[in-house]
């Protein structure tokens, strides 16, 4: 292995995808457990993570979450979305919206990385975090040339982004990929999906994220809301 090009790989620009990991004290209650989220990780906290862990009882256990639950570096709203209109009609430009998404279709396409088409099923307010994402992927493609990358499904869940992907390349070059697409679905969670700015969970209907405008869009516009969330492809670019 080159151990100079993989140093490199680790090095490039990697604090803009930082986590906090979540720690919880987990107790058996009855049939149940009972989880409390009790810090985030910051300096100086293995030391205490390891003396709470020897000194709860046996009954309570102090563990990492599974899950991403935080970033550091919280990506900005959507560019179009800094004052908010009552009536939300031309909030977001079908033809601009699609014009980013090509963009970051041609940039993963020139690296030879496969199923850039899943980037069409982004909704409006989570383009900011993949083209941030696809950003420091590239990155990391210009420093290891041959390493791959296929995408094989990106889409909302639960109202947050999901990315699946694969990766072959070097140890440094596949972990930093993985960080930075767990990133890219940290920072969907309590992101709006039409505008980008601060969002709650809206479970009228499907489970979607949306800041208090855009809930008040959802109900009061209905026809027009299924079109900003989720802008529809130019006529002229649909093909047949």
């Amino acid at each position: 292995m080159d151990h100079h090009r993989n140093s490199r790989t680790l090095g490039i620009g990697m604090d803009r995808f930082a986590l906090r990991t979540l720690y919880r004290i987990e107790q058996s209650a009855g049939e149940g457990a009972a989880n409390i989220i009790v810090m985030k990780d910051a300096e100086g906290f293995g030391e205490l993570f390891t003396f709470l862990r020897t000194s709860l009882p046996e009954s309570l256990k102090l563990i990492e979450t599974a899950a991403v639950n935080d970033v550091i570096n919280r990506p900005p709203h959507e560019p179009f979305a800094a004052k908010l209109p009552v009536n939300p009609k031309d909030l977001v430009a079908p033809d601009v919206h699609w014009a980013r998404i090509s963009k970051l279709q041609a940039l993963l396409e020139g690296h030879s990385v496969v199923g850039t088409g899943e980037l069409g099923n982004l909704p409006a307010g989570w383009l900011t975090v993949l083209e941030m994402a696809v950003d420091g992927w590239i990155e990391l493609l210009k420093a290891e040339p041959t390493a791959k990358v296929s995408i094989s499904q990106i889409k909302e869940k639960f109202g947050t982004l999901r990315v699946y992907a694969q990766a072959t390349g070097s140890e440094g070059f596949v972990k930093k990929f993985n960080q930075i697409r767990q990133w890219s679905q940290a920072a969907s969670v309590s992101r709006c999906m039409v505008t980008g700015h601060r969002g709650y969970i809206d479970a009228e209907g499907w489970v979607v994220t949306l800041c208090p405008q855009a809930m008040f869009w959802r109900r009061r516009y209905p026809d027009i809301f299924d079109q900003i969330i989720y802008p529809r492809l130019p006529r002229d670019q649909a093909g047949d």
